[in-house]
């Protein structure tokens, strides 16, 4: 889970981006980067992936009959469910679509144009909607630690300021770009280490 965690700033570091905004370019350019994106996204998803199996773990032996933990691990499905089905749009869908646009009239490419930006559009709001869900599972993990003693404490910070400052990149920034998701990786980054170190010690 602490490979993870740090493996998945790399990734979106890496995250490949078209340079152009005109749509007949955009197309072409979007087309070549097909494999890199699935390669960048599909890697990412199996890192979150990875990243839930370690909460689902950290959850049961904190014991799910903690109302608090159990409320964290739903939020926190949810929102690894909302991300994984933008890294598909984003990683895949978009690919694909330039690539049946490729070469086209005008007029058809702008039918194409629109599709992309209703993708792009949708990416945002359930990028979005992914990283609130996963800042609140991470504010209720933090809460049920903040009724342990002071060895767990310090982890419940932790785990306070990676649900808050993602939550205010969102609404610092009207559009989610890869820079700025670095900031929220980072953040949930220095959780799961957290509770990768609390797992490790026996003390979850």
């Amino acid at each position: 889970m602490a490979a993870c965690a740090l493996l998945m700033i790399v990734a979106i570091g890496l995250h490949p981006q078209a340079t152009t905004h005109r749509a007949a370019e955009f197309m072409v350019e979007a087309a070549h980067l097909g494999t890199s994106l699935k390669i960048v996204h599909g890697t990412a998803i199996a890192f979150v992936l990875t990243l839930l199996f370690g909460m689902s773990v950290y959850s049961a032996r904190r014991g799910m009959q903690r109302e608090l933990v159990v409320a964290a691990l739903v939020a926190y499905a949810a929102g690894i469910a909302v991300v994984i089905f933008a890294a598909l749009i984003d990683g895949f869908l978009i690919a694909m679509i330039a690539e049946r646009y490729i070469g086209v009239p005008p007029n058809v490419l702008q039918v194409g144009a629109a599709v992309v930006a209703a993708c792009g559009a949708a990416i945002q709001v359930l990028t979005k909607a992914g990283v609130a869900m996963i800042s609140a599972a991470i504010a209720l993990w933090a809460a049920d630690l903040f009724l342990e003693p002071r060895p767990a404490r310090t982890t419940a910070i932790v785990g306070c300021v990676a649900a808050l400052v993602p939550v205010a990149v969102l609404f610092a920034v009207p559009r989610l770009a890869p820079h700025t998701l670095e900031i929220v990786v980072v953040c949930e980054g220095a959780w799961y280490l957290a509770i990768a170190r609390l797992l490790i010690r026996g003390e979850a």
